[in-house]
């Protein structure tokens, strides 16, 4: 059968074209992201040569599409084989295993190798024509001995993991692998293709030929005769497809073809596709496409009766144009004339609205399909002479100022676009210090400069970061710059220095002793002995302080001196000595101490525990000061051992202090050896006698003279007291007399009972010396026996107080009146006079 009735001839059925890219487009997004565009991707084409293809694929469409798929491989990064199957291939024959002594007519007619030169393309597609010319209808259709072959061909090619695809064209009337089913034939072979397949991420496509006309699930060809071998068809190449991530797709005609393989390259490459078709009038037709930025080729592919096209012409954004009439390759365009197709490869194309031009005969309609694929290298470029021709090492001298640029090729020919370059962020990145220095975007390239001002190794890459690109961010090859370096070296000595135990070194400015003249920082390390416990440290600008520690001796001390990019082997070093003196351990108070320590001290009442300073809890700390001294304020190594005593007694030392417990009353004595800790060569004994006493006692013996004391101070102010305040009585001699005071009625205070005593009323008197009375409360009190005067209370009420020749109106005043010798009062009250002189 030809089944010419169900070609899809595109002069015919161009809304079909649209259909399918915008299916296979849809189809294509949740496919991961393309691999990256350093790493290779690798095909496989595999080539149904058998007997079945000269019914299947009479005008040999299988023939043209393997053409066409090598004429759209990248420029770069990709690299082909091309398998046949379904001959007799003899010595040629590829073997799967070689102990199983089967023929599996099948053959590697092309190696794997990079297909990116036209001399390499048109090699694949010379063997593609011997291949396929070679059609014999004895030998078998055995596709999964042939799928095998693919996936090994890969694996023994290095390729890696979802960085490849194979390309299966064929009618899929599998034949020559019995075992029984749907007409005796085996499909393990086909089944471990499509596992290892999958395993690698190496997606099928099954581009099946005549697939309505022979290809069903009844098992009857187009005649009605039994034909298994289409069912087997029409069930095997879908799963082949499915089970591994790629597609079954009818391949009827080219421009199925055309679409097939640019579904293909969109999975592994950052594709963008147009699609447009027109009528050849007047003699030609031009259909206008659009190129986005950073573009690295578009592929144009013209499908219909291209028979009948004698010319394309191509013309760019900028309006020029470029007439082709045979297969071309200019500077940046690959020209391909092909049977049933015509192919234009534009490498690094310049962005905006590009047409193609068919010239040829009036009628023709021209189907017109343009993959743009976003695949672009950034370079980097030193602007020196300081590089060897072809390297990208040198070694430079620090300060040298070297220009970078860095601009996007591909395919050997460098990308023009203002707008990207200016508008993407970019810049020089110093891998061994992160350090990040921004570039210009011109018309063609990034602009930036570098200055190498410390010495080291410096690896320098150019970094773009852009939305464009699919991991946001694309990073150029690296040059290797070491920049030279002069070595730091000694000047001068450091002289020797002393100082005591804890004493202090510095400062000492180490860039007096050490010289740079290329400006490096310079960082400083000092060694010296183990056992010394001093410690040196610097400060950014190198300056040294040394704390001499606490152990004494006469060190040496080597300072280092490296400026980062000396060799540690050769180092500069600058020594000298540091002498750190030790005032040695003495003995304070003698070569015997005495302690004396509480116990018992809970029965004692608080305030007398804290008033005489008892033990408490029969515990005492002493500080090794009391009994040693050392000018170097360190505190000595001491030890104990006891020479006698009783259990009631423990002496301890730690932390500065000797510890003291008393249990009960007893007596200790411990030798006490202290060992100069700066130098243990100096030593010191003493011996530490320590008794212990019930805090009774010790309260006693402390307060027994205060009590004594207390005793007889009290005994002296009782004696005082009565000396004072005893026998007192109205001192002196009265007279007394009522009326005025007249003299004739005088009389003797002493004649009355009552002025005897040290305290009476006046009325009392009175009436004892028949006195007229009546003044109520006032009374004679006598004072001590010290100034012996005589007070007179209680007269605020009186009418009229006359004393000592004075009125008194101030009542309170009046309350109390003392009356000396020679002194005289007067009082009145109620109409009663009495006047009492003391002589």
């Amino acid at each position: 059968m030809t089944g010419k009735k169900q070609k899809c001839k595109i002069f015919t059925k161009i809304w079909p074209l649209v259909l399918v890219c915008i299916l296979m487009f849809g189809y294509l997004k949740p496919v991961k992201a393309a691999i990256k565009n350093d790493t290779p991707v690798d095909f496989v084409l595999v080539l149904d040569c058998s007997g079945s293809l000269s019914a299947s694929d009479e005008q040999r469409l299988s023939v043209s599409a393997a053409k066409m798929f090598v004429d759209m491989l990248p420029a770069e990064n990709a690299r082909l084989a091309v398998m046949a199957l379904g001959n007799d291939y003899g010595a040629n024959a590829y073997v799967l295993d070689a102990n199983s002594g089967e023929n599996y007519q099948i053959e590697q007619a092309f190696e794997l190798q990079n297909i990116a030169g036209q001399e390499q393309k048109q090699q694949a597609k010379d063997v593609i024509d011997s291949v396929t010319s070679q059609v014999n209808t004895n030998a078998y259709t055995q596709i999964g001995y042939a799928l095998q072959a693919a996936c090994k061909i890969l694996e023994d090619g290095g390729t890696v993991s979802e960085s490849a695809s194979i390309i299966l064209l064929s009618d899929g009337r599998v034949s020559g692998q019995s075992d029984g089913y749907n007409g005796g034939y085996d499909y393990t072979s086909i089944d471990q293709a499509k596992a290892k397949a999958k395993e690698m991420g190496w997606p099928i496509y099954c581009l099946e030929l005549n697939y309505d006309q022979l290809n069903n699930e009844t098992g009857r060809n187009a005649e009605g005769k039994e034909d298994y071998h289409g069912k087997i068809a029409f069930y095997q190449m879908p799963k082949i497809a499915e089970e591994t991530g790629g597609a079954r797709i009818e391949l009827n005609s080219p421009t199925e073809a055309q679409n097939a393989f640019s579904e293909i390259f969109a999975k592994f490459f950052d594709a963008v596709p147009t699609t447009a078709s027109g009528t050849i009038q007047n003699g030609q037709v031009e259909l206008d496409f659009d190129i986005d930025e950073m573009i690295a080729e578009t592929n144009i592919t013209l499908t219909g009766n291209t028979s009948e096209v004698s010319e394309i012409v191509i013309r760019n954004s900028d309006g020029k144009e470029f007439s082709y009439q045979k297969d071309t390759k200019d500077e940046n365009k690959i020209i391909t004339f092909g049977d049933k197709y015509i192919t234009a490869k534009l490498l690094t194309p310049k962005e905006g609205k590009w047409s193609v031009i068919a010239k040829g005969t009036d009628g023709v309609e021209i189907g017109m399909y343009a993959v743009s694929i976003r695949e672009m290298n950034l370079q980097l470029n030193a602007q020196t002479d300081l590089l060897e021709d072809g390297s990208n090492e040198a070694t430079i001298p620090k300060g040298s100022k070297i220009d970078f640029t860095a601009t996007y090729i591909y395919n050997g020919s460098p990308y023009s676009s203002e707008t990207f370059y200016k508008g993407s962020k970019a810049f020089l990145y110093v891998e061994e210090s992160g350090q990040k220095v921004e570039m210009t975007g011109g018309e063609d390239n990034y602009q930036g400069s570098l200055q190498f001002d410390g010495s080291g190794t410096y690896t320098v890459k150019a970094v773009v970061e852009s939305e464009k690109f699919r991991n946001e961010k694309k990073e150029s090859g690296a040059y290797v710059f070491h920049v030279g370096n002069i070595p730091t070296e000694a000047k001068g000595t450091i002289p020797d220095q002393e100082t005591s135990v804890g004493g202090k070194i510095g400062p000492i400015d180490c860039s007096q002793y050490f010289t740079n003249d290329d400006g490096d920082k310079i960082t400083y390390t000092a060694s010296f002995d183990k056992t010394a416990d001093m410690k040196v440290d610097f400060t950014e600008d190198g300056v040294m302080t040394v704390d001499a520690g606490q152990t004494a001796g006469d060190y040496e001390v080597n300072i280092t001196a490296n400026d980062g990019s000396m060799d540690p082997e050769n180092p500069v070093v600058q020594t000298f000595r540091i002498k750190i003196n030790n005032q040695p351990l003495q003995l304070k108070a003698g070569d015997t101490a005495r302690i004396y320590i509480s116990y018992n001290a809970d029965s004692m009442p608080g305030f007398l525990r804290n008033l005489t300073g008892v033990d408490k809890e029969g515990e005492k700390s002493i500080s090794w000061t009391k009994y040693f001294e050392d000018p170097d304020d360190i505190a000595p190594e001491i030890t104990l051992e006891p020479q006698n005593g009783s259990d009631a007694i423990s002496v301890d030392y730690a932390d500065g202090e000797f510890h003291v417990k008393a249990l009960n009353a007893g007596k200790a004595v411990y030798k006490v050896t202290a060992e100069d800790r700066s130098d243990a060569s100096v030593v010191c004994n003493m011996n530490l006698e320590v008794e212990s006493v019930n805090a009774k006692t010790v309260v006693w013996q402390q307060l027994k003279l205060y009590v004594i004391i207390l005793a007889i101070l009290l005994i002296v102010v009782i004696v005082l007291l009565f000396v004072v305040f005893g026998n007192r009585k109205i001192y002196g001699i009265w007279d007394i007399s009522g009326n005025n005071g007249k003299h004739a009625d005088r009389k003797k205070l002493g004649a009355s009972k009552h002025g005897k005593k040290s305290k009476c009323k006046l009325d009392n008197i009175l009436n004892d010396l028949d006195i007229p009375s009546g003044f109520g409360n006032v009374m004679l009190v006598a004072g001590n026996n010290i100034n012996k005067k005589v007070f007179i209370t209680g007269l605020e009420k009186a009418d009229e107080i006359i004393y000592n020749g004075h009125v008194i109106s101030d009542k309170k005043r009046a309350r109390k009146l003392a009356i000396g010798k020679r002194q005289r009062i007067t009082i009145k009250k109620n109409g009663i006079t009495v006047t009492l002189e003391r002589h």
